[in-house]
């Protein structure tokens, strides 16, 4: 069962009204409606929204000749595009679409768990700093967490239906794909929703393989366009070199620096030089032609030492999972403000760790609190375990929302968690319900005795 109207409404307003507060504080801040927050990334899509309404074709660059995007995928473009340069009015669109994923977020945690959970989920997604912080900036995250919020929502209503109406499985399917042209992360989560329809469904293994096959092609149908674009443009199919460019020049790069003892300036000429003389000598003329370059090199690197990149690839997903909202108001509020590296903070040992809480004890505290609601997750984990179906939609978000973080490289910001903050707020309600059901039965037993 869904939750009731009245309470979707009440967390949308929330939602709505306090998005709309921050929107007017930073334009009374920047002295201007039209708002372009956001890091360099933001002009990219800026002028891939331009271009592509322009006559340009899809490209990121500012001036001729326009050299077609491979970064990026369409979706925030086409929406953006739509408003010229009155870019206020795209945020405001943004908020809504945010505003209205916590009542999806609300109804779906109200159909997988409980009517409780769903509703203060919605609440507190409505009152989080760091996505409401997202919803004024002009990047993919706000848009992809909409779209991927839906899709779940389309699929837990496919899975609760006894009959397997196939509208649900369609729509899901159709929404998902429009996510991963909205952000390409959503190819690898395809997989997590092609395995609960594997292993979580209760019909036929006939069954499941057909469904298997509808969601696929849907999926494939939605993103294909994409693909025939690319292999026109720059002869691959794929929806973007960017993975294995991350890859080379962040993953790889940065635990080369440190395997090595040399600092991160040093490895990054030392790559792109690499880089740069692989070019030459094969004549590429774009980054899609460098992909098995970078994909050779950064396992190259990384097969020297597996176990110190696994860890080292473990600290930054537990880095993005734990960078807050500090870092990026702080980056609106000073200029001179400098990102705050808590990987490498923690790799310099308790040194680091002790003037990481020295000089930056808000930003500590706020890691701690986020610690502290992960071990709660794990805990409310285990306590689903013995309920068969509540641990299934448990596993399947829980495994979205890692997946998200564990994908981002070894570049930690609080955006890279904006997308899966939806579930991980879910889980942790969740799993609050879940302790505090376990505690009361532990209590009414000891009464007993």
């Amino acid at each position: 069962m869904g939750l009731d109207k009245k309470k979707l409404l009440a967390i949308f307003f929330l939602a709505l009204i306090v998005r709309l507060i921050l929107f007017a504080v930073l334009v009374d801040k920047t002295g201007t409606f039209n708002l372009t927050l956001g890091p360099q990334d933001t002009q990219g899509f800026i002028n891939d929204a331009r271009n592509l309404y322009s006559g340009n074709g899809f490209s990121d660059v500012a001036a001729p000749p326009f050299t077609p995007d491979g970064v990026r995928v369409p979706v925030v473009a086409l929406i953006l595009g739509l408003f010229g340069r009155y870019y206020g009015l795209y945020v405001i669109l943004q908020i809504l679409a945010a505003s209205f994923t916590c009542v999806l977020l609300a109804d779906l945690g109200a159909r997988a768990f409980s009517a409780r959970a769903g509703f203060w989920a919605g609440v507190v997604l409505a009152l989080d700093p760091l996505v409401i912080f997202h919803s004024q900036v002009i990047l993919s995250e706000t848009w992809f967490a909409f779209f991927l919020v839906l899709a779940v929502w389309l699929f837990i209503r496919f899975w609760e239906e006894k009959d397997g109406v196939y509208r649900w499985l369609t729509a899901s399917a159709f929404v998902l794909g429009v996510a991963t042209l909205t952000r390409p992360v959503g190819a690898a989560l395809f997989m997590v929703f092609i395995l609960a329809l594997l292993f979580f469904s209760k019909t036929a293994m006939r069954a499941r393989v057909k469904h298997v096959v509808i969601f696929t092609a849907v999926v494939a149908a939605v993103i294909s366009p994409w693909l025939v674009r690319n292999h026109t443009t720059f002869d691959a199919w794929s929806l973007s070199y960017i993975p294995a460019y991350n890859w080379y020049h962040f993953n790889a790069r940065v635990f080369y620096s440190n395997q090595q003892g040399i600092s991160k300036g040093e490895a990054k000429s030392l790559f792109y030089q690499r880089a740069e003389e692989e070019r030459l000598r094969q004549g590429f003329g774009n980054e899609f032609q460098m992909r098995d370059f970078y994909l050779r090199e950064a396992r190259q690197v990384i097969s020297a030492s597996p176990g110190g990149y696994l860890i080292f690839h473990g600290l930054n997903t537990s880095a993005v999972l734990l960078t807050g909202t500090f870092d990026d108001l702080n980056k609106v509020l000073d200029e001179n403000y400098r990102d705050l590296n808590i990987t490498s903070q923690v790799l310099r040992g308790w040194d680091g760790i002790k003037q990481l809480a020295v000089k930056n004890p808000a930003n500590l505290a706020e890691k701690a609190f986020l610690l502290l609601c992960y071990l709660v997750i794990l805990c409310g984990f285990l306590l689903t375990f013995s309920k068969r179906e509540v641990w299934k939609r448990f596993v399947f978000l829980a495994v979205l929302a890692f997946l998200l973080a564990a994908t981002t490289g070894a570049v930690a910001e609080g955006r890279f968690r904006v997308p899966a903050e939806p579930f991980l707020i879910l889980l942790f309600v969740q799993s609050v319900s879940e302790v505090y059901r376990a505690m009361n039965l532990s209590l009414q037993e000891r009464s007993r005795v």
